[in-house]
């Protein structure tokens, strides 16, 4: 009897500290959800005498990207979760692990790099979209060059012939000059 004693108090603290945890372990990860995730927006703009001019015919290229995005351009994202503990968030791929401190605001998220807060994604801890932009571009007749630009919430076609070797759309007067870009959603539940 007198080691019952002693024994109760001793589980009881156990049970107690083991749900005294810290909130880390109540999180619920996000998961990346191939079928809710795709392009959402495509342009194609070709050079002409007058500069680059939009084609506005592109409903075919978007259900067809690998036309001049390879799938591997775009960043993959299976088997990749998110979560967010206290004020950080924490980015798992295949057993790599990225903590970053982040904010919501106006419904997008921002994470901490270098000391500056930078555009991620749009939503919230519970459904999360990741906005990625690639551009595409070649001059004349030769191949077509990718770029990932960095993380925003839109990118227009000034910015994207910024990343171009054309510098401006107004710059594309060779008839083949060809400038494109698509944004990709990555869709986290």
């Amino acid at each position: 009897m007198k080691t019952l004693k002693y024994i109760v108090p001793l589980i009881l603290s156990v049970l107690l500290l083991a749900t005294c945890g810290d909130d880390a372990s109540d999180t619920t990860a996000l998961r990346y959800v191939d079928s809710q995730s795709g392009l959402v927006d495509f342009k194609l703009y070709y050079g002409s005498d007058a500069g680059g001019v939009e084609n506005t015919r592109t409903d075919t290229l978007k259900r067809k990207p690998e036309v001049f995005f390879a799938s591997a351009s775009f960043e993959s994202y299976t088997s990749t979760s998110i979560s967010f503990i206290g004020e950080r968030m924490s980015i798992e791929q295949s057993s790599v692990k990225e903590i970053f401190p982040y904010k919501f605001e106006d419904g997008s998220l921002y994470v901490e790099k270098n000391g500056d807060f930078k555009y991620y994604g749009d939503g919230d801890v519970s459904v999360l979209d990741i906005r990625q932009h690639y551009i595409g571009y070649k001059t004349g007749d030769g191949n077509f060059k990718i770029v990932q630009a960095v993380p925003m919430k839109e990118i227009d076609k000034e910015y994207a012939a910024s990343l171009s070797s054309f510098a401006t759309v107004d710059a594309m007067t060779n008839k083949e000059d060809t400038l494109i870009w698509v944004t990709r959603k990555a869709a986290f539940r």
